[in-house]
């Protein structure tokens, strides 16, 4: 009796699981407690779930929903979602492709450390007009000021 059982809780546990890999979408625990902690303001919960949101790990992959918590995360100076949304605007990746922005984050996470982004804007630059930078540096700086 407790063989089949325990069979029984396998069987389910293996099922549960095919389901999930079959939707496309692992159980990660972590998702979960990363979501609660996001909402609360936490960047550090926004940058991993946002994570998981490019990925699609644990989640549906949505693109829109990681661009959305990488600017909260950036918004509170976390400066690899900075970095991380200027690749996303670059490719047009969960929002419109837009270089002035790409620029405009990678200028930011640059004054944060970011050595990646320092090559990246240099990148990006070159396929920018004059107006162009300008405003991104002006974004920039206006952005900095108000977070």
């Amino acid at each position: 009796m407790k063989y089949i059982r325990t069979m029984m809780v396998v069987a389910v546990l293996l099922l549960a699981t095919l389901s999930a890999a079959h939707a496309g979408v692992s159980r990660d625990v972590d998702v979960d407690d990363y979501r609660v902690k996001a909402e609360q303001g936490r960047a550090y919960a926004q940058y991993n779930l946002t994570l998981r949101y490019e990925d699609g790990k644990g989640v549906h992959q949505d693109h829109k929903e990681a661009a959305r918590l990488f600017r909260k995360a950036a918004g509170q100076g976390h400066v690899k979602a900075q970095f991380n949304l200027g690749l996303m605007y670059v490719q047009g990746q969960g929002v419109k492709q837009d270089y002035i922005m790409a620029h405009m984050y990678w200028n930011i996470a640059v004054v944060g450390g970011n050595k990646g982004a320092l090559k990246n804007r240099d990148k990006v630059t070159a396929m920018m007009t004059t107006t162009q930078i300008e405003k991104a540096q002006d974004l920039a700086q206006e952005w900095m000021r108000t977070h």
